[in-house]
């Protein structure tokens, strides 16, 4: 059965998956999200991977610390009491006691709102944010078709949700894109990034090496860029 266990080493508690199969070896492994497994193999002593866990202990800690220092877009809410973040940006925002509703934005964002309510600034600004990712996603699309054109494709119709495990969607039977709102929060070259591989499937469909030759011959960082989408911001930033 598997068990979590706790390990300690200097100002962090790691909680770790501990499961025992059919391996010859022991695996450690840190998923994106930051959590830890331990597979060992079914008849090898505690004290071994006690011994192993210790031998690792540095590069466990230099691994989960920096992998709980992150925090994926999706999981970011769009607005706190004091702050948003907006196409990689961590942007101060300012609520002012208006009845006309509306949202500024320039360093900062200003959000005006009866009340200086935040629940009701938070569906202002989310209205916003949906006009403003219409925006940017469409101006991506815009720069990108010309290639698409050529070979005799339409242009998509484009559509907007919130999506908790992927960036995008591509439907090409209907030619219908779809964005993750999320999206907006991450750096604009990601943005660009996820505009180009939706738009590569209304040409292949899957991800095979046809897809992802096309892609390195027009956007030769591609792999940089989803590295960096999926890493997340520092909490910190």
């Amino acid at each position: 059965m598997d068990t979590i266990i706790t390990f300690r080493y200097q100002d962090v508690v790691i909680p770790i998956e501990f499961r025992r199969r059919k391996v010859r070896a022991i695996r450690l492994r840190i998923s994106r999200e930051g959590e830890v497994s331990l597979t060992v193999p079914i008849l090898l002593a505690s004290s071994e991977a006690d011994r192993f866990l210790r031998e690792k202990s540095e590069w466990l800690y230099r691994k989960y610390k920096a992998k709980i220092a992150r925090v994926s877009f999706t999981e970011m809410p769009f607005l706190s009491e004091n702050t948003c973040f907006f196409l990689g940006r961590s942007r101060r925002v300012t609520l002012l006691d208006s009845a006309r509703e509306g949202v500024r934005a320039e360093d900062g964002v200003t959000i005006c709102v009866k009340g200086g309510d935040l629940k009701r600034a938070q569906k202002v600004y989310e209205k916003w944010l949906l006009a403003a990712a219409t925006e940017v996603f469409s101006s991506y699309v815009t720069k990108w078709m010309p290639i698409f054109t050529a070979r005799g494709i339409a242009s998509p119709t484009l559509k907007i949700r919130k999506f908790r495990a992927r960036w995008g969607s591509c439907a090409t039977k209907t030619g219908e894109i779809t964005f993750n709102l999320h999206l907006i929060k991450a750096y604009p070259d990601c943005v660009e990034y996820v505009v180009l591989h939706e738009l590569t499937h209304l040409i292949h469909p899957d991800h095979g090496k046809e897809f992802h030759a096309f892609l390195t011959r027009y956007m030769p960082d591609w792999k940089v860029r989803k590295r960096r989408l999926n890493g997340g911001v520092g909490i910190s930033d």
